[in-house]
């Protein structure tokens, strides 16, 4: 809880484009924003992942694009609530206004496959992790909660990106991953 709010919005889903991208960055972003503003009453807010889809030309929208593209973004332009430019699921044309009162100050990549990284990092809040599911990964695609293990056939690419609430490793046994994400 971040104070009488919860610091998480909604689960969103993404239909079948490849947006996943867009959902990880604006919910670590939205999160961030609720987990901070917390201490002045700030309200939460629904940022669009649509706009990111419609005007951000460095991620390549409904074929998949890079969180960290997401961030340099909103760091640069600013972004719309998902109230004034709602998610429509397909590629569409930029038309971003108004702006949401919202600032992004920056953002940090980590070291991939760093499990310490990655555990120092979600103790403050949500991050965005990539990971490789692989073309034809049924398994991935019908995922709908827990622990996703190893022994599950993944691709070898990272292919795909989603919000990290908490994290388990063999070295420090917490909660097991929840991974806010859906569609393929």
């Amino acid at each position: 809880m971040c104070g009488d709010q919860l610091c998480l919005g909604p689960v969103k889903f993404q239909g079948n484009c490849g947006f996943c991208w867009a959902f990880a960055a604006m919910g670590a972003m939205e999160a961030h924003h609720t987990i901070i503003g917390a201490r002045n009453k700030a309200k939460p807010v629904q940022l669009s992942e649509q706009e990111l889809v419609d005007c951000d030309a460095a991620s390549g929208a409904c074929p998949g694009g890079e969180a960290v593209h997401a961030f340099q973004y909103v760091t640069k332009d600013g972004i719309a609530s998902s109230t004034s430019y709602p998610y429509m699921g397909v590629n569409g044309t930029c038309n971003a206004t108004p702006r949401e009162d919202f600032i992004l100050r920056g953002f940090e990549e980590k070291t991939p496959d760093d499990e310490y990284a990655l555990l120092s990092a979600v103790t403050y809040g949500p991050v965005v992790v990539s990971m490789a599911v692989g073309e034809n990964n049924t398994d991935f695609r019908d995922y709908e909660g827990g622990l996703y293990t190893k022994d599950k056939q993944c691709g070898s690419e990272n292919d795909h990106q989603l919000l990290s609430v908490t994290i388990s490793t063999p070295t420090f046994s917490r909660t097991p991953m929840e991974m806010i994400s859906a569609g393929p």
